[in-house]
């Protein structure tokens, strides 16, 4: 926070002030359309048990909103194709998922794990959304989260 100040020309207090914690600024940089910090809140508060299916019901659910999905998929073109975005997107995935989510687990590797649920999903979402590899990109999407979410639940599981 102080180098981003600094660069900006700007009293470090002033941006702790306007965005509190390092997740807030990087969530602004990024202006995800949906709330990061609330879906990794409700993954971690989940049932062990039902932890998986939440987290593909909530990833999923934002992608069908076809007006999040074209932002999304912008996102993820320049991540695909610029060091600097794949590198914003690293961090996100770091900073806003991870810390939250990997601490709700048990075990060992919880931050492994997590991010073997997150590149699954968002494999699905690659194929399903932007490659729309059939019959992935036409089935419905509650059949979609009873596919993924027993694999997404092994992943979690210690």
């Amino acid at each position: 926070m102080r180098r981003i100040a600094s660069r900006a020309g700007v009293d470090p207090a002033l941006m702790y002030h306007y965005f509190g914690a390092k997740e807030r600024l990087l969530v602004a940089s990024i202006e995800p359309p949906f709330d990061p910090e609330g879906i990794a809140s409700a993954i971690a508060a989940a049932a062990p048990s039902e932890r998986a299916r939440r987290m593909a019901a909530l990833y999923f659910g934002v992608w069908e909103d076809p007006a999040k999905r074209e932002s999304i998929l912008a996102m993820v073109r320049s991540a695909m194709t610029q060091q600097s975005a794949a590198e914003l997107f690293r961090q996100f995935a770091d900073v806003v998922m991870l810390s939250r989510v990997a601490p709700a687990l048990r075990g060992p590797n919880s931050e492994l794990r997590v991010e073997a649920a997150i590149s699954h999903l968002f494999g699905i979402s690659v194929a399903r959304y932007l490659v729309k590899i059939e019959p992935m990109a036409s089935a419905p999407v509650g059949e979609l989260i009873s596919l993924v979410a027993p694999v997404i639940q092994r992943y979690l599981d210690e």
